[in-house]
């Protein structure tokens, strides 16, 4: 979850239905620096719930060779970690989710060692670690995962993440499904060898995304049902992906989004798999009939 309104009442109003909650809010920098704090009211709130909270440790995924440097200095491996456990231990956390993105490839090893001595240090404070990671999908490794090692990841955390989502970026391109089901399938199947299901986690997106003449941006749920109102368009629906979509401003315009229909399809994939459950990102974006699944 991150710092904003819609996330913070999401919290709220549903955390008696989440197993744990990671707030955003620390950062890592090249020397092994720890920036910023999670939401001080998010994690009482949680806490005070009884809800475990396993802040989300970010790189940034825009400057790959900073977090090259990072995880390829043993002082500035070190001086993180000392400050995650510091950090973890002082807050009562009870345990770090792990989001490195747009890694290189070439930092597979360097980024598979700080896995390993991160989890070593968290288990000898009796703290746990998730680790989100880009599935590989069918046609093998691709330049968003290329830096997982998947298998020793699953090895050495406690819990996995396969952030099944963005099978259609913002970047561009062809508008289609977030996450459509036959996707989701695909790179369950290639990310699951190597690794525990009963360790990993199927991740969801809460959020939908629009194209207008081939640009994409991301929306909340009720921001693609306004633009649905709007245009006094009809929903249609994607049956690959079994994901509905809007078409409006006279064709030029696409919304792809997870209603709860489309969400309870994921989650029920999870289920077949004998995962350990889902993770959703994030927080806030959702149907609001997305909470009706779990009773």
């Amino acid at each position: 979850m991150v710092n904003t309104a819609p996330s913070n009442t999401a919290l709220a109003l549903h955390q008696s239905v989440l197993n744990w909650v990671a707030p955003t809010g620390w950062t890592a920098q090249s020397d092994g620096t720890l920036l910023g704090t999670p939401d001080a009211a998010a994690v009482a709130r949680a806490q005070a719930a009884h809800l475990p909270v396993w802040p989300s440790l970010e790189n940034d995924p825009r400057d790959p060779a900073s977090t090259s440097a990072l995880l390829n200095a043993q002082p500035a491996v070190s001086k993180l970690i000392d400050s995650v456990i510091q950090a973890t231990t002082g807050s009562g956390f009870a345990g770090v989710n792990l989001d490195f993105e747009g890694m290189s490839a070439n930092d597979k090893t360097a980024f598979t060692t700080f896995v390993q001595a991160l989890a070593t240090a968290l288990h000898q404070h009796g703290a746990q670690l998730t680790v989100d990671v880009v599935p590989h999908g069918l046609g093998g490794v691709n330049r968003y995962s290329a830096a997982y090692d998947v298998p020793a990841i699953g090895t050495a955390a406690d819990l996995v993440d396969v952030m099944a989502y963005d099978q259609h970026g913002e970047g561009g391109g062809t508008p289609g499904p977030v996450a459509g089901l036959n996707w989701d399938v695909e790179q369950l199947a290639a990310t699951l060898v190597g690794l525990r299901p009963s360790h990993t986690l199927l991740g969801i997106p809460l959020y939908a995304r629009s194209w207008d003449n081939g640009t994409g941006e991301s929306l909340t749920y009720p921001e693609a049902i306004a633009k649905l109102r709007e245009a006094g368009a009809r929903v249609e629906y994607d049956f690959g992906g079994q994901t509905p979509f809007i078409v409006s401003g006279g064709g030029s315009t696409m919304t792809f989004f997870d209603d709860a229909d489309s969400l309870a399809r994921k989650i029920a994939l999870a289920h077949q798999g004998h995962l350990a459950g889902i993770a959703a990102w994030r927080l806030g974006f959702e149907d609001p009939a997305f909470w009706s699944l779990f009773g």
